[in-house]
């Protein structure tokens, strides 16, 4: 299983924490979003991550591959930002004739996922209300 994890988003709602840094490495507990996002990932087959990133987020793909030497890495920078569709187009290539999940990069899913392979459904969407 691939995931594709968008995250070239400037970060905007999350000043002044994102002038420093990019938002899948701002911390959450011990370690950053982006940890947290594999984590629940790895079990569930995951080998491979396509990481969709911005110019500001050049550095996060080498700290994945240092905390995750055994996880694929891969990279595409989105140059012009121009939302999630046009993020996971730029990845399209790279995902092809592959189980497939794409998971935002500021978003850590509270819940059990395992059996997202389970499903006969061609595709899924999980959202939560939230105030």
């Amino acid at each position: 299983m691939k995931a594709i994890i968008p995250m070239a988003g400037s970060g905007t709602r999350l000043r002044p924490f994102t002038y420093s840094k990019p938002k899948a490495m701002l911390r959450v507990g011990s370690q950053p979003i982006i940890y947290h996002i594999i984590d629940s990932l790895i079990p569930l087959g995951c080998n491979t991550v396509i990481l969709i990133i911005s110019r500001d987020g050049e550095n996060v793909p080498g700290f994945v591959r240092a905390h995750y030497p055994n996880l694929r890495v891969e990279t595409v920078v989105q140059e012009d930002r121009l939302g999630l569709g046009h993020a996971v187009n730029l990845a399209a290539d790279k995902a092809m004739d592959d189980e497939l999940i794409v998971i935002y990069g500021d978003t850590i899913i509270d819940g059990d996922i395992s059996n997202i392979r389970e499903t006969d459904a061609d595709g899924m969407i999980a959202v939560k209300k939230v105030d």
